[in-house]
């Protein structure tokens, strides 16, 4: 099979982590210590797994401390980066990307600094490479708040059907992103409310949700995952 070389990963790390309380008080989410090492550590270092070698972090809350980081990093592991940062509040994900528009590539991989894929990026690449606007990463559940229909995903009212959430990972072409007017903060928000977007779209569904470190739940079970 023809080795396929990954469009650049775009890493959002700009948010508060204010679910964890005192932990991030000093501290921004995506450095606080998992088994002796920031929890970015192990999420590059699953992503250049998977053959990534550029990344672009929106950076915010405390971002120097992630800059710091990223700097004693890229010296031992062979990742091109850049940075961005966000120096409005509250801005949201969708604003975020707008604002770095010139600077994203055509196509790129997005994730959040705050969870560790565990799928097969490579693969799911290779179906989105067919000419879908967006692939999105799903996990089936009951308290999901989207639902498959012909393909097509969008906000569900009707709690019988199969329910689905959408778990932060997105191979995006950024051409889909050009609505400067739209309001919304989020960027799910705007592509699931978008049609033109979301009948142009594919999906892959996960068996497992992603490590993260939302909540002090999802921490210990992150810990347990890392030191297998």
């Amino acid at each position: 099979m023809k080795k396929i070389k990954m469009p650049p990963c775009v890493i959002m790390a700009g948010g508060l982590g204010k679910r964890l309380g005192a932990i991030t008080k000093n501290v921004p989410k995506p450095v606080i210590k998992i088994n002796g090492k920031p929890f970015l550590y192990y999420l590059l270092q699953n992503l250049q797994r998977q053959k990534f070698e550029k990344f672009q972090f929106l950076l915010s809350y405390k971002n120097l401390k992630i800059k710091n980081f990223l700097e004693k990093y890229s010296k031992q592991n062979p990742i091109k980066y850049k940075i961005f940062i966000d120096k409005k509040k509250k801005q949201g994900t969708y604003k975020s990307l707008i604002s770095i528009y010139k600077s994203l590539h055509p196509v790129f991989f997005y994730t959040n600094a705050d969870e560790i894929p565990n799928f097969d990026i490579n693969k799911a690449y290779r179906q989105f490479k067919k000419k879908n606007s967006i692939l999105f990463a799903l996990l089936r559940s009951k308290n999901g708040n989207l639902i498959k229909k012909n393909n097509f995903l969008k906000y569900s009212d009707f709690p019988n059907k199969k329910n689905y959430k959408e778990c932060g990972f997105k191979f995006i072409r950024k051409k889909f992103l050009r609505y400067k007017s739209y309001k919304n903060h989020k960027i799910e928000e705007y592509l699931f409310n978008n049609k033109n977007i979301m009948n142009k779209s594919c999906f892959i569904t996960l068996k497992k949700p992603p490590y993260c470190i939302d909540n002090p739940k999802q921490i210990k079970r992150t810990k347990n995952f890392l030191i297998r």
